[in-house]
C-alpha cells in the first residue's frame, strides 16, 4: 500500500516557493520551506525503501520526460511535482510491471514527438495523460 504524507499542497504551495533573489531575508522560512519541500523525497524513500537510486532526481527526470514541469522558476518542486497522484504514479511505475509498460508506451510516443518539436503536456498528472491516450 502506498502511503503519501505531504504538508505541502496546491493551496499552500506559494507560501513555500521562495524567491532566490530574496535569500538574505528568508531566515527560518528557508529552513521550513526546505523541510516541507523534502516531503516529496521522504514520500518516495518511505515507499521505495530498498532503492539505491537518487529517487528525487529520478522523479524529477521522470516528470520532465512526460512534459510535466517538476520545478518552479525559483527551483522548488512545482505544484505538479507535489501532487500525490504523480508521486503515486512514480511509485507504481517502479513497483507494478503493467503500469510501467503503460508509462513506457507513452514515453516512446513522446520521444517520437520530441524529434519534431518539444512535447509539453497540457496535463498536470501522469494518470491524466495515460487516460487521454487511452492506456
Amino acid at each position: 500500500m502506498i502511503n503519501i504524507e505531504m504538508r505541502i499542497n496546491a493551496s499552500n504551495h506559494s507560501k513555500y516557493d521562495l524567491d532566490g533573489a530574496e535569500y538574505a531575508h528568508w531566515g527560518s522560512d528557508w529552513k521550513n520551506a526546505l523541510d516541507i519541500m523534502c516531503d516529496v523525497d521522504r514520500a518516495l524513500e518511505s515507499n521505495l525503501p530498498n532503492s539505491r537510486d537518487d529517487l528525487a532526481g529520478k522523479y524529477h527526470g521522470w516528470l520532465s520526460s512526460f512534459g510535466i514541469s517538476p520545478e518552479t522558476e525559483n527551483g522548488w518542486w512545482s505544484k505538479a511535482a507535489i501532487n500525490p497522484s504523480n508521486i503515486e504514479s512514480f511509485i507504481k511505475m517502479r513497483t507494478d510491471e503493467e503500469y510501467d509498460e503503460r508509462c513506457e508506451t507513452i514515453l516512446r510516443a513522446i520521444n517520437l514527438l520530441n524529434r519534431i518539436g518539444t512535447f509539453k503536456s497540457k496535463f498536470q498528472t501522469v494518470d491524466e495523460l495515460l487516460e487521454e491516450w487511452k492506456l
